[in-house]
């Protein structure tokens, strides 16, 4: 929507953007516990284990990543439409907060600690074209996206995967389903709205981001 108001063609050199994400750790967080005791309550640093357990509301600790690159040269607008071509990458990375405890506090002789973890990753080639039009003050634009599969994996448990320490052994058993693929076709429209900038600077819009998106 906003090439709506736009003269002239523009070519974009360089664009990248990485967005990380957890539920665990946050910067105030880990400054409470760099550098803390976890060991001696009569420390002037002491920091219980506990509180970084608590952390997770016994919730599965969760990583995300989702990231785009634009190829150099091959995005570029003129007046109101555009051609833009990117690498789109989405990954997340599930643990039991089990595996955290037992890091923490060791292994108890006879609990069963759960080791269930889940991967998954999806790498895109978004191919777009876009077109915008002016209703002044209002700018409307669309884009359809081609979304070429170039690869997927993930990984889940199929059975129970734990580890169980008794008096005498330590027993554990773990299943996992890997899929992974290098082909895929999809489709995926984008919608947007925004306002024409005000001689203040002062500019409102609102966008819809891959709408009906599907890769087979």
């Amino acid at each position: 929507a906003n090439i709506a108001f736009d003269e002239g063609m523009s070519i974009n050199i360089l664009d990248m953007n990485i967005n990380m994400h957890n539920n665990f750790l946050t910067k105030k967080r880990i400054d409470r516990i760099n550098g803390a005791d976890l060991e001696n309550p009569d420390a002037s640093n002491y920091f219980p284990k506990e509180s970084i357990l608590d952390y997770l509301n016994d919730n599965d600790i969760i990583f995300s990543i989702t990231s785009d690159f634009s190829i150099p040269a091959i995005n570029f607008s003129k007046d109101k439409f555009a051609i833009t071509t990117g690498i789109v990458y989405f990954s997340d990375l599930s643990l039991s907060p089990d595996i955290l405890e037992m890091f923490l506090e060791g292994n108890e002789i006879g609990r069963k600690y759960n080791l269930d973890i889940k991967k998954n990753d999806v790498l895109i080639l978004e191919s777009s074209f876009t077109k915008a039009f002016d209703f002044n003050p209002i700018g409307f634009g669309f884009t359809i996206k081609h979304l070429k599969g170039l690869y997927y994996y993930t990984l889940e448990p199929i059975i129970d995967s734990y580890i169980q320490t008794n008096i005498t052994e330590i027993g554990a058993q773990g299943q996992y389903l890997l899929r992974q693929h290098t082909k895929g076709d999809g489709l995926s429209l984008d919608l947007g709205f925004t306002t024409i900038q005000s001689k203040n600077g002062w500019k409102f819009g609102i966008s819809f981001i891959n709408l009906f998106a599907n890769i087979k």
